[in-house]
């Protein structure tokens, strides 16, 4: 029997590219499409698994430095997890050669997203948390500033 392969891509991102993944969005992730215009103001990546877009990320530029901004897909989490960690550790790496400081903003209470995201290297400095949002920083000296 033969084993499919997978075919991982990623391109710059294309207008729409949000809206194909409306309903298979990981939880945290869920209202990410309804921000597509965020994806326009920035640097912006689309990932597909065989034609298929199973994930977007990007960097906006935000008062707090860069924002990272990510909405993949349970599929490729489930599947391809590490694959979709270097591309997100490449984005955050050369976001990092212009400037210094990345930040993320993240519900407070999804702890999950948050383990995920200090494992990449992001710190809750406790720069900011208003409205139930922490953000985390990798970078850019004392309080991320």
């Amino acid at each position: 029997m033969a084993t499919k392969v997978v075919d991982l891509r990623h391109r710059l991102y294309k207008k729409g590219d949000l809206w194909l993944l409306n309903g298979r969005l990981i939880p945290s992730a869920g209202r990410s499409y309804e921000h597509e215009e965020f994806a326009q103001e920035g640097y912006a990546l689309t990932l597909t698994r065989n034609g298929t877009v199973e994930a977007c990320m990007g960097l906006i530029p935000v008062e707090d430095g860069i924002e990272l901004w990510s909405a993949p897909s349970v599929r490729l989490v489930e599947e391809h997890m590490l694959e979709y960690c270097r591309l997100v550790m490449k984005l955050v790496k050369a976001a990092r050669e212009y400037r210094d400081d990345i930040v993320v903003h993240v519900w407070e209470d999804d702890k999950k997203t948050q383990r995920w995201l200090s494992w990449l290297g992001f710190e809750d400095r406790g720069a900011r948390k208003d409205g139930g949002i922490v953000m985390l920083n990798m970078g850019g000296g004392e309080n991320g500033y």
